[in-house]
């Protein structure tokens, strides 16, 4: 699951991503316009997902399977 934070950037943060946990999504990416930063929000477990990896705009970002790559986030910065 890939998204942008809206208007409403603490529904994205909080609200959708703990839906996504719940529903499995087990790769939530958050590009978070007003933070500068992405996050990689993985391993869903009881209601959230466990691990959050952050990347300030500008920075790579690792990608796990079934991805796979390095995500370059320069061009957000």
């Amino acid at each position: 699951m890939f998204e942008v934070t809206s208007t409403r950037p603490s529904k994205d943060r909080e609200a959708k991503g703990l839906g996504y946990a719940k529903a499995g999504i087990p790769c939530y990416l958050l590009i978070d316009r007003s933070e500068g930063k992405v996050t990689l929000f993985t391993d869903p477990e009881r209601g959230d997902h466990q691990t959050a990896t952050r990347a300030s705009f500008g920075k790579p970002l690792d990608l796990p399977a079934p991805f796979g790559f390095t995500l370059d986030t320069t061009p957000l910065s």
